[in-house]
């Protein structure tokens, strides 16, 4: 089966600035199973309950929030949620160069491949340029 590509976008570091694609590095193999009802095999449904009355609660009526410190919440309207997302870009920008070692890989939410779109040669020019170096390059993003 051949790898596609789920994003292109444009490596950037300094004034050089690199075509490239984004691939899953890892394919998720993770079976779901749904809860059933044992005598008729039917899915079961999720709800959202008021723990204090037990009445279901539709989702319109529900709002977002974060507990900033015990029973202390936090909500935001939609609009201000909304105006605090990142603007997205297809940039992705470097922002330094740093030893492999200092990189803990364990906090990754998902694992990502670049890999060239169109120059073969810059890109991979520039994949040996890192690894001569010993570095690897801390980036950030909005997808």
């Amino acid at each position: 089966m051949s790898v596609r590509a789920m994003w292109k976008a444009v490596l950037g570091f300094g004034d050089t600035r690199l075509p490239v694609k984004l691939f899953a590095a890892v394919q998720d193999r993770n079976i779901r199973f749904r809860l059933l009802h044992a005598d008729d095999l039917v899915p079961l449904e999720e709800r959202m309950i008021n723990p204090h009355t037990e009445a279901t609660v539709e989702f319109a009526e529900a709002q977002r929030g974060i507990e900033v410190e015990a029973g202390r919440m936090v909500v935001l309207s939609d609009e201000e949620r909304e105006a605090l997302e990142p603007e997205a870009s297809r940039d992705i920008e470097v922002t330094r160069f740093v030893d492999p070692s200092l990189i803990n890989h364990q906090w990754y939410a998902q694992p990502y491949s670049l890999g060239p779109d169109g120059s073969d040669a810059a890109y991979y020019a520039f994949a040996r340029a890192l690894e001569s170096r010993g570095v690897e390059g801390v980036a950030r993003w909005v997808m």
